[in-house]
């Protein structure tokens, strides 16, 4: 009998692997890094030595964390978030993170667009991963220096500068999601690498600037008398021409210094102290002058040199000296002075020669001038005012008004030549008469105030008619 055969049953057992209940890392979108500043220092004043300090890196970031097969842990709040930054050692700031292990923080998922802040300190270890920026400013200022070879090498570094490193450092974010139990699905991770720029700050250097300002900064390359020997009306000027080369911007005071140089020679002491300054590292020339009197027809020699003063950065005042130069002057024969006396000045000192009008008699345009000629004479080199004095034409001269006061001066002994001009308007078609004269005005060494007038000078005028104009 044959047997009948049976079916086998053939049983499928379907097994939840760990793999289906895998929280999975679902987004990490780390978003460009705003530029880092690095701050650089040369602390020997040849070159940039050492990084001072870092500033904070600032990001944004997405992340996200998701069960596939378990709706109720869609969220989890044990997943892990871990940075690094090649040659920096960073330290979150924001937000508050609990701390996990090997650097790592405890994040609750998802992360929308949130901002990261990380302290960072400067370790130098990159592997050429983080511009060095060290390098960065020594390189940016050797091309200064090429550029521009006539300014020091300590300019620039006294002066500082800045310079951007495009994609300089890397910043590696990496997401660890969790699962959540050991015994319940594995763990899943990724990571995402953004490149930042590095704004580099190369920071003025005061060993650099007091190089530029301290002792050697200012050099007196040429100090030279105009004319060694010369005859000159005394009392005068002895000029000088100096050449002055600075390794910076620089201003001070400069004076002459008077020297022993034999009989007759000014005392030994110093001229006014007067300003200087130079706007940027270079040379300048300059003129200098020294009051110079002396017995008539003797020829005097003098000795003299010029200093310099300037306050370097170190707070201290420093000082240039030129080489003497020795020079001659005889006084020409008139009124000269003994060297240490000074010219009596009193009412004979300034004379008014001349005085007249241009055309005593005129017709002219109204309102307009009237011209005057006048010619001063001064036993001295001097200064002070002078004026027109208007007179009443008729009867006993009184003064009826004046005209705005001008500043005069005469160089030496002998005579200035000057127009001045009295403003005129009076009735179209008729004569008018008018008189007027001139006043000089010059202080003597007590402050005390001299006038000269001269004799009044007489004219008429006549305005011009208004010529009629034919309409048609």
């Amino acid at each position: 009998m044959r047997r009948r055969s049976t079916p086998a049953l053939l049983i499928v057992l379907v097994v939840s692997t760990p793999l289906s209940l895998a929280n999975k890392v679902t987004e990490l979108d780390l978003h460009a890094p705003k530029p880092l500043t690095v701050k650089v220092a040369s602390t020997n004043g040849v070159a940039y030595d050492g990084v001072v300090s870092t500033g904070k890196l600032v990001f944004r970031i997405d992340a996200d964390c998701r069960y596939d097969k378990k709706p109720g842990f869609q969220e989890h709040d044990l997943n892990q978030i871990f940075f690094s930054a090649p040659g920096l050692q960073t330290d979150l700031e924001h937000p508050p993170l609990l701390d996990s292990k090997n650097g790592a923080y405890w994040v609750k998922t998802p992360l929308d667009f949130q901002e990261i802040v990380l302290e960072t300190i400067y370790t130098g270890d990159a592997s050429g991963k983080f511009a060095d920026p060290i390098q960065a400013c020594n390189d940016e200022l050797a091309r200064r220096m090429f550029n521009d070879p006539e300014t020091p090498r300590e300019q620039f570094l006294a002066e500082g500068f800045s310079l951007t490193v495009p994609e300089g450092g890397r910043l590696k974010a990496t997401l660890t999601c969790n699962p959540v139990s050991e015994k319940l699905g594995f763990a899943d991770f990724h990571d995402q690498t953004e490149r930042f720029d590095l704004k580099i700050e190369c920071l003025p250097s005061a060993a650099a600037k007091a190089k530029l300002t301290g002792s050697g900064a200012v050099e007196i390359k040429g100090f030279t008398v105009n004319r060694v020997t010369d005859t000159i009306t005394c009392p005068g000027k002895v000029p000088f021409k100096a050449t002055i080369a600075t390794k910076t911007k620089l201003s001070g005071q400069a004076w002459l210094e008077f020297l022993p140089a034999g009989p007759d020679s000014p005392k030994p002491g110093k001229g006014k102290a007067v300003p200087w300054s130079m706007n940027k590292a270079g040379e300048a020339t300059s003129t200098f002058e020294q009051p110079w009197t002396g017995p008539a027809g003797k020829t005097v020699q003098g000795r003299t040199r010029l200093v310099l003063s300037w306050k370097g950065s170190d707070g201290k005042t420093y000082t240039a000296t030129s080489q003497p130069v020795t020079f001659q002057r005889r006084c020409a024969p008139g009124r000269s002075t003994v060297v240490g006396l000074a010219p009596k000045i009193d009412d004979d000192t300034v004379t008014i020669t001349s005085f007249k009008v241009d055309k005593p008699r005129a017709t002219m345009a109204c309102p307009g001038k009237v011209i005057f000629h006048a010619t001063i004479s001064s036993t001295m080199r001097l200064s002070g005012e002078t004026w027109l004095e208007f007179l009443s034409p008729e009867g006993r001269p009184k003064v009826i008004g004046k005209s705005r006061k001008v500043k005069w001066s005469v160089k030496g002994p002998g005579k200035a030549s000057s127009k001045l001009e009295q403003s005129w308007n009076g009735p179209k078609g008729k004569w008018v008469k008018g008189k007027t004269r001139l006043v000089v005005s010059w202080k003597d060494g007590k402050g005390r105030t001299h006038v000269a007038r001269s004799k009044p000078v007489a004219f008429e005028r006549r305005c011009q008619m208004t010529k009629a104009k034919i309409r048609f």
